[in-house]
């Protein structure tokens, strides 16, 4: 029995990829609102025991939102993806990563500066500690971040995050 349930959810990630698959063609045709469709097939298709992988499709889906103009939708699929994430204990891996890191700009899009800040701040102390103070996803991160303290009036620290996203740049 153990054997046929095994079976059986590799073939349901497997539709469920293929949905993933299509959902990402269809956002670089710019065919956004086919591509969260796709996105959702996925999310529906994956058994309940892989609640990781439903997050990550979950938060493709947000991402695609975000690219077609839809922030409040965007910001509640993302929030959600990311809820399970951080829920799970999932440990801070790339695609963890870069899902904050989404996250905290469209927070800042949407004006929450201090749930920006926090989820940048979570952001960059991961990335350094998984990649390394000099990596380019760190300069990245820290040019966001600079973007959201210009926002918010404080240029002197705008300004810091920007020079060192821009050395680390220069050197890579």
């Amino acid at each position: 029995a153990e054997k046929l349930k095994s079976n059986a959810d590799q073939k349901l990630l497997s539709a469920a990829a293929m949905e993933d698959q299509l959902g990402t063609l269809k956002s670089t045709q710019l065919a956004y609102k086919e591509a969260v469709q796709h996105f959702h097939n996925a999310t529906k298709i994956v058994p309940e025991s892989y609640p990781l992988i439903s997050a990550r499709y979950t938060y493709h889906s947000g991402v695609a939102l975000l690219n077609s103009g839809d922030q409040i939708a965007a910001e509640k699929e993302i929030s959600r993806a990311y809820a399970v994430m951080s829920a799970l204990k999932a440990p801070f891996s790339i695609p963890r990563l870069e899902m904050a890191r989404e996250f905290a700009g469209l927070k800042r899009l949407l004006g929450k500066y201090s749930e920006a800040a926090s989820l940048f701040e979570e952001t960059l102390k991961w990335q350094e500690q998984l990649l390394g103070r000099d990596h380019l996803w760190v300069a990245h991160t820290l040019n966001s971040f600079g973007l959201l303290r210009n926002d918010q009036g404080r240029y002197k620290d705008a300004e810091e995050l920007a020079l060192r996203a821009l050395r680390i740049q220069e050197a890579n």
